[in-house]
């Protein structure tokens, strides 16, 4: 028989001379449904689905974002005789805990045993990274409905900085290498998942040599020199061209980097006699060249 179904009983009696008598309807006592179970799976950044397995007439669920152990440790969020609920508008990267019982009747039940899940968590954006002065600065959304944890910047897969969801841009002043590339991520926590952006790369600006003059002319040599500003050189070009017009061409070998602030001494090749010519240097690294002309 079923336990939450309700049955009446009819007795007839017969006495010693053969007559009947009908007693009257009696019903017996409805039994309690059973413990009830739940299950629960997320269905993207903002539904967690509930199942739920019992006999009882309507089932009462129950959830919070930490686990419990008491029915006063969770918020009762709706009534239902179904056996399977979807939980919406819930917040992104966010673990929820639900718990249910089942009623008929007669009683309602003890609570269930406990389930829980995480609804996913989008991937922040990193929408650009601009190179300045010995800088770099990013600009970002988390692009999650999540007030909690933080994002936090990596460059060059080092973390170097973590904000608030609410922020978004960055200026990373540890970018200090002139004309170096950084790659920069960002990793978005709130407590219960994380989730990755994709990368994008900056280059700080490469000053170019300053002063540059002609100290001396020796024959068909002369002699030039200028000042390095940058602090990440790895070396220098001269460029010549006749008649001071058309396009450069590199003169002699590459030259050996010199520390920030200290002079560059380029000697040109053979020149030919009575030829103007004009000069200008490139300063290079590994990601960025700048020239200034003369």
């Amino acid at each position: 028989m079923s336990t939450d179904t309700r049955y009446y009983y009819t007795v007839t009696g017969v006495d010693a001379t053969g007559e009947e008598t009908d007693s009257t309807s009696t019903e017996n006592a409805l039994t309690a449904p059973m413990q009830p179970s739940v299950s629960v799976s997320t269905q993207g950044m903002s539904e967690i689905d509930v199942s739920m397995s019992g006999d009882g007439d309507e089932f009462h669920i129950y959830r919070s974002t930490s686990s419990g152990s008491t029915q006063s440790d969770y918020t009762h969020i709706t009534s239902t005789s179904s056996n399977g609920y979807s939980d919406s508008g819930l917040i992104n990267g966010q673990t929820y805990y639900y718990r249910i019982t089942a009623e008929n009747a007669q009683a309602t039940t003890d609570l269930s045993n406990e389930d829980f899940d995480t609804t996913d968590l989008p991937s922040p954006t990193l929408g650009s990274a601009i190179g300045g002065d010995r800088k770099i600065t990013i600009e970002f959304e988390a692009e999650d409905n999540n007030s909690d944890g933080s994002i936090t910047v990596s460059r060059d897969g080092t973390d170097v900085t973590s904000v608030t969801p609410g922020t978004t841009s960055y200026t990373d002043t540890d970018a200090d290498l002139d004309g170096q590339e950084y790659t920069y991520q960002l990793m978005r926590d709130t407590g219960d998942a994380t989730a990755e952006s994709g990368t994008e790369r900056a280059t700080t600006n490469l000053p170019a040599l300053e002063d540059m003059e002609v100290i001396d002319v020796d024959g068909r040599h002369a002699t030039i020199q200028a000042t390095d500003p940058s602090n990440n050189s790895s070396g220098y070009r001269l460029l010549l061209r006749e008649d001071d017009e058309g396009s450069y061409e590199q003169d002699g070998d590459d030259l050996d980097p010199v520390n920030e602030g200290e002079t560059v001494e380029f000697v040109t090749t053979k020149l030919l006699d009575g030829k103007l010519y004009g000069a200008t240097a490139e300063t290079f690294t590994n990601d960025a060249t700048a020239r200034e002309d003369q």
